[in-house]
């Protein structure tokens, strides 16, 4: 009978980059359920609808999903989880920058926690396995 490996704690900078994580998500609900809000209500009066708000709402929601599906899994420590995490902050990041260059100024702070959330991940010390 083999004896299971005993559990590692959780790094600092793992769980720092975790509780961003989770902000984010509720940055990305929140604004992806005011849009479906928003888009109800213009289409109550009749209002046209521009077509890159049903793209925002989507995103939102996409980010949302994913960045909880990553903070899930980081939790039991996949291996795969840090490098999607990371990719989605890169998308993230790419976001905030066609925003910024849109001048919607407030994306810098999203800017600013995705960058701090690779940083936090890509420590040598954040090989957790769970």
């Amino acid at each position: 009978m083999s004896v299971p490996a005993p559990r590692v704690a959780m790094p600092g900078r793992f769980k720092g980059a975790m509780v961003i994580m989770v902000v984010q998500i509720v940055v990305n609900a929140f604004g992806g359920l005011m849009l479906i809000s928003d888009i109800n209500d213009r289409n109550q009066y009749g209002q046209q609808i521009p077509g890159v708000a049903y793209v925002a709402t989507a995103v939102d929601l996409f980010f949302a999903v994913a960045l909880l599906t990553c903070v899930l899994r980081l939790r039991s420590g996949g291996s795969w989880v840090r490098p999607l995490a990371k990719v989605l902050e890169s998308a993230v990041m790419l976001s905030a920058i066609i925003n910024l260059a849109a001048g919607q100024y407030l994306s810098i702070g999203g800017l600013a926690l995705a960058i701090v959330v690779v940083v936090l991940l890509s420590g040598p010390e954040n090989r957790y396995r769970g």
